[in-house]
């Protein structure tokens, strides 16, 4: 099937929304597992760069208007992230209990990424990816630059100088949104050339020899894109983009998507935000009840279904009663009738 098909069809937005409910159940999941490192090894090169990647296939720059950009950042990404992050009542309770020399710290940690990385990196590369839209309009002088910035995030991780609001990061990924906004620029042509199944073989097949060489040569490592660590830099490139090749292609060609992982890729924002604070009460629950669930595969599973359920539910209620709360649009319509004339 191809692009104009799936824009007709409205199929794009079901299966970009089904790969980041994948993606935000593997950050679920692997926050549950610590201990499953092989795990981390297979998805550590598809999980977080799949986000930023999709992010670069729906950019949308507004025609390079910067009000109309900054609005559309503020209330998708920006006033969900302070709204729904409960790091705003530390600050409180550290002046109740008389403790108000902590609340620098907490803004310092809100801001600087040490709490909820994501936000802050993303918010600085959709910056930097409008920008060099705006002003370079040779594209693949676009392509340079962003590659160039990439490299130079790499290079400035390296020497540990720049971690605040996650500068580094937000260069590195320039490559991973450049791919998801050069996949939606030439997706007709690669769903032809990668799209039939015999093709993807050998795809599949480099990067399960990849995750293989992960495994026996450099056991215990992965890809951690919040830290920048990159274990073998061609390794990690090559897998990183092999994978989201793969998986942009052939998750159009699935004959159906789980009406609930679509759902949770439709909600990923608060997810990512708020699926540590069902984990939070499961851990009060174990402590008060003097119970612990085990640290293997029967545990990991029950944290994983009540996170899950918890969230869904919260996410159901915040679409339907306060949505700008998560970056939509819409909540409760109170209709009166009319009144009735004789």
């Amino acid at each position: 099937m191809d692009g104009a098909t799936l824009q007709k069809t409205g199929e794009r937005k079901q299966w970009l929304d089904f790969l980041r409910g994948v993606a935000m159940l593997l950050v679920v999941w692997e926050h549950l597992a610590t201990t499953w490192t092989f795990e981390f090894a297979i998805t550590g090169a598809i999980k977080m760069p799949l986000f930023f990647a999709i992010t670069g296939y729906l950019f949308h720059d507004r025609k390079g208007n910067v009000l109309l950009f900054l609005k559309k950042l503020f209330f998708s990404i920006v006033l969900p992230w302070f709204l729904l992050s409960l790091v705003w009542l530390k600050p409180f309770y550290a002046l109740l209990t008389g403790h108000a020399g902590k609340i620098p710290g907490y803004f310092y940690s809100f801001f600087s990424g040490a709490n909820l990385w994501f936000f802050p990196c993303l918010i600085l590369a959709e910056c930097i990816f409008f920008l060099i839209r705006k002003f370079i309009k040779n594209v693949y002088a676009q392509y340079a630059v962003m590659f160039a910035l990439a490299a130079a995030g790499m290079l400035i991780n390296g020497g540990g100088k720049v971690r605040f609001a996650l500068w580094d990061n937000a260069m590195i990924v320039q490559a991973y949104l450049l791919f998801g906004y050069w996949f939606r620029n030439n997706e007709a042509l690669l769903c032809k050339a990668v799209g039939k199944w015999q093709a993807g073989i050998p795809l599949a097949v480099v990067y399960a020899a990849l995750v293989g060489v992960t495994l026996y040569f450099y056991p215990g490592a992965f890809i951690d894109v919040h830290h920048a660590k990159y274990f073998n830099l061609p390794i990690c490139i090559v897998m990183i983009f092999v994978g989201l090749l793969l998986l942009f292609v052939y998750a159009q060609k699935l004959p159906r998507f789980p009406r609930w992982i679509v759902f949770v890729g439709q909600n990923t924002l608060l997810f990512y935000i708020g699926y540590y604070w069902p984990r939070s009460v499961l851990s009060l629950a174990e402590r008060y009840l003097h119970i612990a669930l085990p640290d293997n595969v029967l545990g990991y599973v029950v944290k994983f279904v009540f996170i899950c359920v918890v969230m869904s539910v919260l996410a159901l209620l915040f679409n339907r009663f306060l949505p700008f709360a998560v970056g939509k649009k819409g909540g409760i319509t109170i209709k009166f009738r009319k009144k009735e004339t004789v």
